[in-house]
Formats: structure tokens, C-alpha cells, sequence
């Protein structure tokens, strides 16, 4: 970490150094296929100067400061002309393009288009995403920075069909988070979570991405392990210029500065998302078997050995901090080969408060709990990369790498009343945990360019490690329970010396590390045939994931039930005095089954054929294959070590049809096999208690993976640049979806994960992107209009020997609807844009129930955003954001009446919150 952030410091020094006082054009070159056209010709009219493009599209151009306009042509493609490019000193105009192949008018002259370089550049996102081989969206860089997004999650969350289950898991077109897949830089991303299979998006900073691409269909080259979608994340690569940008920001989230914030005594490097070892384990501990054989004494002593601060305390000052720092250099350049380098720091701290009820209802009506949760809540996000790229006209090698921590610090006072052993009593309990994951991505990517010209080959390869460390060090529980003594009534800690109950009067620690190894390669050649271009694409793909998942659990008991110590306060019943003799012992609660190794293997290989069979048809189509090896190893109290396997090999064809009804039109249709696999906890025959969900998990050896048909047609037209408008259906059919769902064990809840028969999903998808510029109002001119809808509907089917009312139900996770909109206002002349966004899904099962026990939903809510920039200076700009401005309840309930709506005097209430409103300031200056 210290060699990472003394890199960023001497880079990003070199980079305020070395500019010059002209002014410069950058940007890339690409064809209406998205691929870089190499060796285009970039030219100055009112200069002498030109430049040329790299392997990778890009280029560079040095004028004097002045305005110009600017043509581009490359062999085989449609001369562009862009008029009325402004080149100011020490300044850098991005102006990415897409040649269309060449069209001869009825004189035989090339057709030559003509546009300014804003409205050239905010396009070329739209026509990557009208160029695309397949379904997909495309969220460029600069529709990040105009919104108010600071992670990935929140980004995602804008695109069609896409929502976020509990700030971070993305589902897309209905489907759960484990119907996703994820991609860095063209590596696979794992699972984040020991266990579910998903991943947590809020790891990655905003301000670190240069596009995110999601894909809803499939195609041979990429990964055939998703069904709603598979989201491709590219982080900032080499640079054309050299640049240095500082970003200060403040804010606060209304309910932490208006309700108490409540917090504990942690670890000095707290504020960087790492514990110190403040919460570790002592050392010279047992072993979790040999503990309970030492004595009641001995066990007292090793109680004295804990960090017993169990205290807590208000805190003021909640003041959300944001800072960034990213800088870019040139660090070499002869016109043709290029070496430069990005790197980018940023650290972002957000202070959350909201009570949360909690409840739960059995089948009968009758409650087991009703609590009012007070969490508050110190979440930090840290990242950071150092990218270094070389770059020439025929070869491309690039180092990319990334290191980002995100830490929850959180405090929890409950109150309520507990009826979980058909006693009511008044409770009172306390929680405090401490969550860090550090997640370290290396990748070496090149890329070759063999022979000249619209003909060349390229290949493509990657090489990649990443490491993933969770750790949870030392969550505290204690709860009291409120009696009557002596007619008085008084809290009393619920410690005895019989129960074990690590969850009322416990700690528990848990290590998760994983360690995943990658390599491709690509290969393509296009070749001509009947007087089209075509492309053949082949490849492979290798990984090897190791995880290893360590926990230790402890209750807290007492040789005397009546002894005086459980009277005491929290921030004195554990104090060490109190481990002695006659008062207080420690007792290890682990089981064999709480730590557990596996690996995956995955071995992949691909044919694609990218066919133009006319001037309007294209297709897409090939096959891939993936090999899939899994294996859990567990310790059991029975056999001893236990171990689930699971191998398949997968064959995953996938066809998609391009008709371009004209040169704004296009007609899409897309038929894939695409699979989704059981996670490593999903697959291991062991129950497990999670003490953040208060919960028993029991995995199922059983389980099979899920295989889908994907079926897909859209019309898209493309008004003019920056406007879009899409309409399109899907249908999936999916045999054994894996499904997690609700159940009592020995009277305990417990979530287990079982195959269904079979499920259906279909939908209608909505996108319109349109300028409002046909007003000729002064400010609506300025405005652009964007929406999106998704109404998808779904049904699962079981077997005939399961319960009648599961069958017909819809997929857990699914939404009915999702919308996303917005009016966004652009003012070129003063330098002013603003954005106001609108979120809303329907109610959709958060978790499935069982007969007896209906499902719980999570009713809809709606979220409206704001963000306005504005330039205030040569170097300066302001940002203003607003976030979950309504700050509506996010309820989760029982539909007791079926009207398909949350009724607060009707319906079983499970959980219900508020988050508050987020107001921030961002200050930035480039230098």
C-alpha cells in the first residue's frame, strides 16, 4: 500500500510539470463495427499540421490556440469533417469519432459529414452501443460525471432494466444478483460474498471507469455464465496528454446529523478501511476443539485476553468527506510509439443513520420479535490504481492495476420485545462490527497488430491476478432481557451457564481470502468473401480461484446465574476483573463446519464468425465451450474431511442478427445458451450461522446448475447524434434455477438453497434519449430528455410433489417494473450542466417462503436525484449533488390481503427504514 500511494504521489507530481503553451485535440477512431481504425488521418485545415492514429484509435494533435476544423479519413471509410474545434493554450479538446465505410454519392465524391466536437464526442458513446454485435448499453465516462454517482452500483443502476438490492448487487431484467456476471478490464470478477454468488459493486470508485459496457446478450467471445446481464467494467487507460486534477468535497446524510450517531473506541487506521488489530484475535489461543477442555478458570484468563471495550459513545461532526486525486503523463512520444501513464487516488467517507424495525411474524400470526434497530453506520470507500501503457501504431502493451478498500464500521442499539421463547420480555441489545474488504487487480494485457490495412489480424491477450481479503473482526453481541426483582425492574444480561447463545452474548471473527489466476487470448482476422468483410474470432480463457474462509465463535457464560455481574452495564460487565473465578468464562462455539477451502477451475474456448451478408445484415454466431471443476473441503465431527464436488462441460452457441433498416435503424434479434452455477457455500452440505443476518444458512450438495435460453428482439433508431430510441422484447426459459428460500429448523429461521423444476421470464424494454433542442425556448434548447422502462414478468414451476401455491409464483428478486428518467441541461456557453434522475421498481420477493409462510417482498420506492455543475473559473468547477431526495420507507412485508401493495393495518411488516437525504459539494481544479 505505501509503494502504491508513493507511485500516485511521484507520478501525479510529474504530471503537473512538462505542458506547453498550445493547446491539443485527442481522442479515438473508431469504425462502425467498434473497432479502432488504425493509421486514420487526422488534419488541421487552417494548419499544416496532422497526426495519425495508434493500434488502439487513438491520436494526438498539437495546434496553436485558435479554432479549426478538423478532418478525418482512413482507407475504406467516409471522410468526416468536424467544424468550429477550439484549441486554448494548455488546454486539451476530447473529440472521439466513428467513420462510416465508404459511400459514393452520385458524382462518385465522398460523402462528408459535419458536426461540432461536443456534439461528435457525447455521441460516440450512443453509436459504440448502435455498433455493438449485440444487446448492450454503454455508460460512458462522461455520463458518470454528470451524475451524482460516487461507486459503480450507482452508475448501474441508471441503465435499462438494472436495479441495486441493498446498495450494492445489481439485478438486471428482473433477474438476481447470481444471474450476473462481471468483468474488469476482460477478466472475470468473483463473488464477493462467502455466501451468495454475487458482487459487490460499491468496490469500485466512479471516477476510476472509463465506460461500462452492460451486455443482455450473449455472444462466443465473452463469458457464457449470466442470463440477465453481464457487465463489462474498463477502468482509465493511457493517456494522450498529460493532466493533474484535484477534487475536494464535501456533504452529510440528513438523518446522521439530525438523529444521535452512536459509535465505539476502534483501531487507529479505522479511516483507512483497515483494522490495526485493535479487534484481532488474541494469540495463544486453543485450537476451537481443544478450548472447552481447559478449565472454567483457565478459560476466565483467556477472556482477560479479548479487547473487552465494549462501550460506546455519540459522535458530532458528521461531515461526509470526498477526496480525489488523478494525474496522467506522456511520459514519451516520437508521433508513432507513445508511452504514458494514469494513476488516480480517491477516498470517500459517508456517515449513515436510520432506525430500521424489525420484526418477525410466524405462520400462525403470531410475533417472535419485534424490535427498532438504531444503526449508525461509517462507510468508507479507498481506491486507487496505476495504469502504464505503450502504445504504437501496430503493437499495444499495457500494465493495469487497481487496489480499493470499502469498510462498514457500524454500532446497533435494539429495543423491543422478544417472544422467542413464548415468554414476552423487553430487550435491550447492542451490536458492533467492523467489516474491511481489500480487493488487489493486476492485469498485463497486449494486443498485435499483423499485416496493413482493413485486413490486418489481431491478437489479443491478457494476464491477470487478483486477491480478495474479507475480514470481520470481533462483531460483539449482547442483549438484556428486562425482569422484575423484588418488584423492581432492571436489565439483566443474558448470560447463564447453561445456553450458548453466541448470537445473544457472543464474538465472531471470520477471515475470507481468495486468490484467482487468469489468462486469454483472442485471435481475429477479417477476410473478404462475396464482396463483404467478415471476421473470424477464436480464443481461450484459463482460471484457477482458491479460497480459503476461516471463522472463530465464542459465547460469553458465567459459573453462577445469579451472580451481580449480569446487571452491570455494557461498558462494564466485560471488564477483565470480571473474568475470574466465579463470574465470567469464555466458551468456543466453533464447529468443524465454520471453516471450510475450495477452488474453482474454469477452461473456456470460442469460434465467432462477425458476418456482413449484405449492405444492411449482419451476424454474429458461433459457439463457446466452458469446462467447469468445483470443489468444497470441509471438516465434519462424523467422516472427517467432507468434500462437494461438482464438473461440468458446457456447450453454449449463440446467434445474433443485425438488420440495419437504414443508416439510423437498426433490427435486432439475439438466440443464446447461456448457464449459472452454484456458489461455493450454495454447494457445501453444512450449516453455518451468519451472525450479520442473524440467520442459519444450510447448504445443498445437491444443487444443480442452471441452464438458459435466451431469446431477444429489439428496433433501435438513432434520430441524430446524442438521441436514441429502443424497443425491444425478450423471453428466457431456465431449467433448475437456484433459488434461496425460507425455512424453520428446530424453530430457528434458516435459509437453505433448493433447484426449482423449471421458470419462464419475458419483458418489454423501453429507451428513448431526445434532445429538446426543437424548443426554441432559450433554456429548454439546452435540455435533453432520457427514459427507460423495463416490465418484465416471470414464473417459476415446481415439481408436483411440492406445495400447490409455490408453483406460478414470480422468480425471487424479479420486479414487475423498473424505471429510470431524467432531464439533463448542457450549456456550452457558460459552461453549466445539471441533471435531475428518477429510480422506481416494483415490489419484487426479497424472500421466498415456504407453505405455511408466505414469501416476503420488498414493496417500491421511489428515488430522485440532482446534480448541477458549473464552471466557475479557467481551472475551477463546482458540483452539487442531492441524493434519495424524497426519502421514501423501504418496507418488506407479507402480502397477507394479495392486493400486490404494502397495507400497514393488513400485511405482516418484516423490516422497514429509512436511509435519508444526501447533500454534497465537489470543488475540482486541474492544473
Amino acid at each position: 500500500m505505501k509503494n502504491l500511494l508513493l507511485g500516485v504521489i511521484v507520478l501525479l507530481h510529474m504530471a503537473a510539470y512538462g505542458q506547453t503553451g498550445t493547446g491539443k485535440i485527442s481522442g479515438k477512431v473508431l469504425s462502425s463495427n467498434n473497432q479502432p481504425i488504425v493509421g486514420a488521418t487526422i488534419k488541421a485545415i487552417e494548419s499544416a499540421k496532422g497526426t495519425r492514429t495508434d493500434i488502439d484509435g487513438r491520436y494526438l494533435l498539437t495546434l496553436p490556440t485558435g479554432k479549426y476544423t478538423i478532418t478525418i479519413s482512413a482507407l475504406s471509410y467516409a471522410a468526416k469533417s468536424i467544424e468550429g474545434v477550439e484549441v486554448s493554450g494548455q488546454k486539451i479538446t476530447d473529440l472521439d469519432m466513428v467513420l462510416d465505410a465508404e459511400v459514393k454519392n452520385l458524382d462518385g465524391i465522398t460523402v462528408r459529414s459535419s458536426s461540432s466536437a461536443k456534439k461528435e464526442t457525447v455521441s460516440t458513446a450512443i453509436l459504440f452501443q448502435k455498433n455493438t454485435n449485440t444487446v448492450a448499453q454503454v455508460v460512458s465516462a462522461e455520463a458518470i460525471k454528470r451524475s451524482p454517482d460516487r461507486n459503480t452500483s450507482e452508475v448501474l443502476k441508471r441503465v435499462s432494466g438494472a436495479s441495486i438490492q441493498d446498495g450494492k448487487f445489481i439485478v438486471v431484467r428482473g433477474l438476481s444478483d447470481r444471474y450476473n456476471q462481471a468483468t474488469l478490464n476482460g477478466a472475470l470478477l468473483n463473488s464477493t460474498e462467502p455466501d451468495r454468488k454475487t458482487f459487490a459493486f460499491d468496490i469500485f470508485p466512479s471516477n476510476i471507469l472509463d465506460n461500462i459496457i452492460v451486455n443482455k446478450a450473449a455472444v462466443p467471445e465473452l463469458p457464457g455464465e449470466f442470463a440477465g446481464g453481464l457487465i463489462q467494467l474498463n477502468t482509465k487507460d493511457a493517456v494522450d496528454k498529460s493532466f493533474l486534477t484535484a477534487v475536494v468535497g464535501g456533504g452529510f446524510n440528513s438523518q446522521a446529523v439530525s438523529n444521535p450517531f452512536y459509535t465505539y473506541k476502534g483501531g487507529k487506521t479505522d479511516w483507512l478501511g483497515v483494522d490495526d488489530g485493535t479487534r484481532k484475535l488474541p494469540g495463544g489461543l486453543p485450537d476451537y476443539n481443544e478450548f472447552n477442555n481447559f478449565s472454567t478458570g483457565k478459560r476466565s484468563e483467556y477472556g482477560q485476553l479479548f479487547n473487552n471495550n465494549w462501550g460506546y459513545h455519540k459522535r458530532g461532526g458528521l461531515i461526509n468527506k470526498n477526496f480525489q486525486l488523478t494525474g496522467g503523463r506522456v511520459l514519451y512520444t516520437n508521433g508513432v510509439r507513445r508511452i504514458s501513464a494514469i494513476a488516480s487516488v480517491s477516498y470517500n467517507e459517508q456517515f449513515r443513520n436510520y432506525n430500521k424495525i424489525n420484526r418477525f411474524t410466524e405462520g400462525d400470526g403470531s410475533v417472535r420479535f419485534n424490535y427498532v434497530d438504531n444503526f449508525s453506520a461509517d462507510n468508507l470507500l479507498l481506491g486507487g490504481i496505476v495504469n502504464v501503457s505503450y502504445q504504437s501504431s501496430r503493437f499495444k502493451l499495457s500494465l493495469k492495476n487497481s487496489y480499493n478498500i470499502t469498510s462498514t464500521d457500524h454500532y446497533m442499539i435494539r429495543t423491543g420485545i422478544d417472544n422467542s421463547n413464548q415468554a414476552q420480555v423487553n430487550l435491550l441489545g447492542y451490536q458492533s462490527a467492523f467489516k474491511s474488504n481489500r480487493l488487489w487487480n493486476s492485469q498485463l494485457n497486449g494486443e498485435h497488430l499483423l499485416g496493413a490495412g482493413s485486413s490486418a489480424a489481431r491478437i489479443k491477450w491478457n494476464a491477470n491476478i487478483a486477491v480478495l481479503n474479507q475480514k470481520l473482526p470481533d462483531m460483539k453481541n449482547l442483549a438484556y432481557n428486562e425482569n422484575e426483582i423484588n418488584g423492581v425492574k432492571t436489565f439483566v444480561a443474558q448470560i447463564n451457564d447453561v445456553a450458548v447463545q453466541p448470537d445473544k452474548v457472543g464474538r465472531f471473527f471470520s477471515d475470507l481470502s481468495d486468490k484467482i489466476y487468469g489468462v486469454n487470448g483472442d485471435f481475429s482476422k477479417p477476410f473478404n468473401l462475396g464482396g463483404n468483410q467478415h471476421v473470424l474470432k477464436v480464443g481461450a480463457m484459463a482460471q484457477r480461484k482458491d479460497r480459503d474462509f476461516n471463522s472463530r465463535v465464542f459465547a460469553v457464560r458465567t459459573n453462577d446465574n445469579n451472580t451481580e455481574v449480569r446487571f452491570q452495564p455494557i461498558d462494564q460487565i466485560f471488564n477483565s476483573t470480571n473474568f475470574a473465578s466465579g463470574k465470567l468464562y469464555m466458551y468456543d462455539v466453533t464447529s468443524a463446519s465454520n471453516n471450510y477451502d475450495a477452488f474453482v477451475n474454469l477452461f473456456a474456448g470460442y469460434i465467432q464468425f462477425d458476418n456482413k451478408i449484405a449492405d444492411k445484415i449482419k451476424i454474429s454466431w458461433g459457439a463457446r465451450v466452458e469446462k467447469f471443476e468445483q470443489e468444497v473441503s470441509f471438516m465434519t465431527t462424523t467422516v472427517g474431511v467432507s468434500r462437494t464436488n461438482n464438473s461440468y462441460t458446457d456447450f453454449l452457441p449463440s446467434l445474433n442478427l443485425n438488420y440495419s433498416l437504414n443508416n439510423k435503424t437498426n433490427l435486432r434479434l439475439s438466440g443464446s445458451r447461456t448457464v449459472a452455477r452454484p456458489e461455493f457455500r450454495e454447494i457445501a452440505a453444512f450449516s453455518f450461522f451468519d451472525f450479520e443476518r442473524n440467520v442459519t444458512i444450510q447448504g445443498n450438495s445437491f444443487l444443480k446448475r442452471t441452464k438458459i435460453t435466451n431469446l431477444d428482439a429489439r428496433y433501435e433508431l438513432y434520430p441524430q447524434a446524442g438521441e436514441l430510441f429502443t424497443l425491444g422484447v425478450f423471453y428466457k426459459h431456465f431449467v433448475s434455477p437456484i433459488e434461496s428460500s425460507y425455512n424453520f429448523a428446530s424453530g430457528s429461521p434458516q435459509f437453505t438453497y433448493t433447484n426449482a423444476k423449471s421458470a419462464d421470464n419475458y419483458g418489454v424494454e423501453f429507451e428513448f434519449r431526445k434532445k429538446l433542442d426543437f424548443i426554441s425556448l432559450p433554456v429548454v434548447k439546452d435540455i435533453t430528455a432520457f427514459a427507460n422502462l423495463a416490465l418484465i414478468d416471470s414464473k417459476v414451476t415446481f415439481d408436483a410433489n411440492v406445495a400447490d401455491q409455490l408453483s406460478g409464483r414470480p422468480m425471487q428478486g424479479q420486479s414487475p417494473i423498473v424505471v429510470n428518467a431524467g432531464l439533463q441541461y448542457v450549456n456550452d456557453a457558460s459552461k453549466s450542466n445539471a441533471s435531475i434522475l428518477f429510480n422506481r421498481i416494483g415490489r419484487r420477493i426479497a424472500t421466498v417462503g415456504f407453505p405455511g409462510f408466505g414469501n416476503i417482498y420488498e414493496a417500491p420506492r421511489s428515488i430522485i436525484d440532482f446534480q448541477f455543475t458549473q464552471a466557475l473559473a479557467r481551472s475551477w468547477e463546482l458540483k452539487l449533488t442531492v441524493s434519495d431526495l424524497l426519502n421514501q420507507k423501504a418496507n418488506f412485508y407479507q402480502d397477507n390481503n394479495g392486493d400486490k401493495k404494502y397495507s400497514a393495518d393488513k400485511d405482516n411488516l418484516f423490516n422497514s427504514m429509512n436511509y435519508g437525504v444526501n447533500f454534497g459539494a465537489n470543488l475540482t481544479y486541474t492544473f
